[in-house]
């Protein structure tokens, strides 16, 4: 089949390597990006959790310079 194809597109042609690795990349991407969101979920509720807690703090220690 490969013979063919380079037959017919007189030799080389990087487009015949392209097809195969984007075959293989696009689901690795996927794969990948899936798992850094479920990864990042947990990370990103403590990092939240954090912000506010520090924000209450900050607000506690406004209200007690004010009266």
């Amino acid at each position: 089949m490969f013979g063919i194809v380079q037959y017919q597109t007189q030799g080389y042609s990087a487009f015949l390597y392209i097809v195969p690795i984007g075959i293989i990349a696009f689901p690795t991407v996927f794969i990948a990006v899936k798992f850094g969101q479920e990864k990042g979920k947990e990370q990103v509720s403590h990092l939240i959790a954090f912000l506010y807690h520090t924000l209450e703090e900050i607000s506690d220690v406004e209200r007690l310079k004010n009266r």
